[in-house]
C-alpha cells in the first residue's frame, strides 16, 4: 500500500481532527482551537472542507492551526464512501472518523449537532457540570490524544 508523502510528514503533529455539522453555530470553538493550538495542527477531512459555504467560518479554517487532511491511500479512501453508505451516517462524520484513526487522533467535535449525529459512535461519555477553565479545556484533547495512541498501541500488537 503506497502512503499518500503528506500524510507521513503531518501525522506526528496533529492534535486532532475536528467535526462539526456546518449549519451549526461553530465559530467561537474554531477560533477557541485557533488561539489554544498553535503550534500543532487541527485535522479537517476533505470532504467536510469541502462543505463549508460560510466564508467566515472558511477563512479561519484556512490557515494554522487547522490543515485539510489527505487519505492515507487510495484504499482508505474508498472505505471511506463505502462505511458511509453501509452505516447511513453523513460522509464528513464517516471521513472525519475515519482520518482521526488514521492520523492516531482524538475526533474532536464541536456543536451539538455534531454530537447528536456522533451519538450511535459514542461508546462511553462523561459529563460535567463544572464549567472547565480555557487551561482543563486544553489539557483534555492532550490527554485523549493519549489515550488513542495507547489503545493504538495495545489494538495493533494484538495478532
Amino acid at each position: 500500500m503506497p502512503w499518500e508523502p503528506r500524510f507521513i510528514s503531518t501525522l506526528k503533529n496533529v492534535r486532532g481532527v475536528v467535526y462539526f455539522t456546518p449549519e451549526d453555530e461553530v465559530l467561537k470553538g474554531v477560533k477557541w482551537l485557533s488561539r489554544h493550538f498553535r503550534y500543532r495542527y487541527v485535522g479537517l477531512s476533505p470532504s467536510l472542507g469541502s462543505s463549508i459555504a460560510d466564508e467566515g467560518l472558511q477563512q479561519p479554517l484556512s490557515k494554522k492551526p487547522f490543515t485539510l487532511l489527505t487519505h492515507p491511500s487510495k484504499e482508505v479512501e474508498a472505505l471511506t464512501g463505502s462505511l458511509a453508505e453501509a452505516s447511513g451516517l453523513s460522509l464528513p462524520l464517516v471521513e472525519s472518523l475515519l482520518l482521526a484513526s488514521c492520523y492516531v487522533s482524538p475526533l474532536l467535535l464541536i456543536g451539538e449537532k455534531a454530537l447528536k449525529e456522533s451519538r450511535p459512535l459514542i461508546l462511553h461519555s462523561l459529563n460535567e457540570a463544572v464549567k472547565l477553565s480555557d487551561m482543563e479545556l486544553k489539557r483534555h484533547p492532550r490527554i485523549a490524544d493519549y489515550g488513542v495512541i495507547d489503545l493504538h498501541q495495545q489494538t495493533s500488537q494484538q495478532g
